[in-house]
């Protein structure tokens, strides 16, 4: 037997099957190296604790990996294989920085927020981490084989024979997938059969995001079928037209559209870019915790961040709109002229007070589109510059709504701006996350201050809200270590953003720990300033009402859903008409 195989290797060149295995471990390591580095697991104990969620794991790891490698036979040179193997270091990285920044994969859609990108390239290395050129070294190795693995003629046969053993063991893994999904986990599904090379695989099959469809078959797939979408994008309709059914599952949400809706008090709604629970804290946020100590605040300590693609425009949709994220890209740059129900529309005059140009997020178009009436610029990342300009604002406008900069990532742009003591050794991102936190503190202490004497400030509601958080695990994992070895008390695994509102309507202090949404903002403050029979509830709850909280007309999964088609549908149009 092994005479027969070592003559048939030597007739159909033996080094061609060398650098075909060579060409084949490389693309798989890629794989196990990119699902290592994103979830610091490669499933190994699964195969003797759970074999077939095993196997569900690799089997379409080892298909694509095939698959790509068997062109190898109809090319006499192999140059090819090296600069695939570098654009796929390429793509790995950039989906790593995207999801440890958005906790989500790129998708097609995402391609179009690159112009988004002016002026915040340098948070980028941010998300880089000195083990992501393990990367490189599959490509080293396919360097090395192309040098003294010689190839001399093309085989096609072998092509398609391999060929037709990676789709068996895709379907293989997909299969496995699909009974682990179906019987161990017991979730639905609605189709039997799929080809993992012309549609997205498990994804459409189990409904699932584009974190588990990678985490289900691999980085090489999600490369395959973004390049299709892309493609295919320019064809697509974007729309989509409500149906029965999505009108009885609106009903708990829709009030009879009326124009005669009048607040009672005037909004402050301040976004604090990347605020996350566990930086709110005394020796970090002085002025903040003493107002919330000398005021009736309500507090919501656990608030899932629910932003996508779209980042900071997400997190400004959700809590001006009571609307969730589309699924795929960002409503800023696919919907930007379509009509939303908002908290600015209720008042009639609504102002922003933006850092940077209103070309940051589409800020122009969607500034129109939540009826804001009037933009006021501030200078980049100086939040002192922002609540200068807030100063002035609020006494002419009844709602005003600003958003700060200065802790956006990297964290360095406003670090410097604050004497803030913190022990040595704290890991660089930490303590400039944490400076700069003390830095948007100190610029908004005045405008707490006069909350106690200025008489419009008194009798408004003045919310603080973070937009998203915006540490990965690894660099949790990284903080945490440190707090532990230096006997520090910061909650960095406390992976949520805040709510915190002040209101002469809240009559006493309301510190929830319960789990909370970021789309609970919007009914929260309707309630607060007696414009709960505006025509759109929005789909949280509010959180002064605990009977709410704990009986959610809608899950958090149906809520994206149900979103996903009403901005899609340009639904609100169709309603105000």
């Amino acid at each position: 037997m092994f005479q027969k195989v070592k003559t048939f290797l030597a007739k159909n060149n033996r080094e061609q099957w060398l650098f075909f295995v060579l060409f084949t471990f490389t693309l798989f390591l890629q794989c196990c190296l990119f699902h290592w580095l994103a979830f610091n697991s490669i499933l190994i104990s699964s195969l003797w604790k759970n074999p077939l969620a095993f196997w569900a794991f690799y089997l379409p790891k080892i298909s694509i990996s095939l698959f790509i490698a068997s062109f190898v036979f109809l090319f006499k040179r192999q140059v090819w294989t090296i600069v695939f193997s570098a654009l796929l270091n390429v793509w790995i990285m950039a989906e790593l920085m995207y999801f440890r920044a958005n906790r989500i994969f790129l998708d097609a859609h995402s391609f179009s927020l690159i112009s988004n990108m002016d002026g915040f390239w340098s948070s980028v290395p941010m998300y880089m981490y000195a083990s992501d050129f393990l990367l490189l070294i599959p490509t080293a190795l396919l360097i090395v084989g192309v040098i003294f693995l010689k190839t001399k003629k093309r085989n096609i046969i072998s092509t398609f024979i391999i060929f037709a053993l990676a789709i068996l063991l895709n379907i293989g893994g997909c299969l496995a997938t699909r009974y682990v999904y179906d019987v161990l986990y017991q979730l639905p599904h609605d189709k039997n059969y799929f080809n993992p090379f012309s549609d997205k695989g498990v994804g459409d099959l189990f409904g699932f995001t584009s974190l588990e469809y990678v985490k289900n078959t691999s980085v090489i797939h999600a490369f395959i079928y973004d390049c299709k979408k892309l493609i295919q994008m320019p064809f697509e309709s974007t729309t989509y037209t409500i149906t029965d059914d999505d009108k009885v599952q609106l009903k708990p949400f829709i009030n009879t559209y009326t124009l005669n809706v009048k607040p009672n008090r005037n909004l402050i709604l301040i976004i604090v870019e990347s605020l996350e629970t566990w930086a709110v804290r005394p020796d970090i946020m002085p002025n903040l915790c003493e107002f919330m100590n000398e005021h009736n605040v309500l507090w919501a300590q656990q608030v899932t961040s629910q932003t996508k693609g779209g980042t900071s425009s997400d997190g400004q949709l959700i809590f001006n709109t009571g609307l969730l994220p589309i699924q795929h890209g960002a409503v800023c740059k696919r919907y930007p002229h379509h009509t939303f129900p908002s908290l600015s529309d209720i008042y009639d005059n609504a102002a922003l007070v933006q850092p940077g140009d209103l070309s940051v997020w589409n800020q122009k178009y969607m500034s129109d589109s939540y009826h804001i009436d009037t933009n006021y610029l501030s200078p980049q990342s100086l939040d002192h510059v922002t609540f200068n300009i807030l100063d002035s604002v609020y006494t002419q406008h009844p709602y005003c709504m600003a958003i700060t900069m200065a802790t956006h990532s990297p964290f360095i742009a406003c670090s410097k701006y604050t004497p803030l003591d913190l022990p040595t050794g704290m890991p660089e991102n930490m303590a400039n996350y944490l400076r700069c936190m003390h830095y948007s503190d100190s610029c908004w202490g005045n405008f707490l201050k006069k909350v106690d004497t200025d008489s419009i400030l008194q009798n408004a509601t003045i919310c603080f809200m973070g937009d998203h958080i915006i540490f990965d695990p690894n660099m949790r994992s990284t903080f945490a270590t440190y707090c532990a070895e230096n006997n520090l008390d910061y909650d960095v695994n406390n992976a949520h953003t805040a709510i915190i509102t002040y209101s002469p309507n809240i009559d006493e202090k309301h510190i929830i720990k319960d789990k909370a949404y970021q789309m609970d903002a919007y009914p929260t403050i309707l309630h607060l300033i007696g414009c709960e029979n505006y025509y759109w509830k929005g789909l949280g709850v509010n959180l002064l009402d605990s009977v709410g909280r704990s009986n959610r007309p809608i899950t958090e999964q149906d809520a994206y859903i149900l979103s996903d088609k009403l901005i899609r549908a340009n639904y609100f149009n169709l309603l105000t008409q």
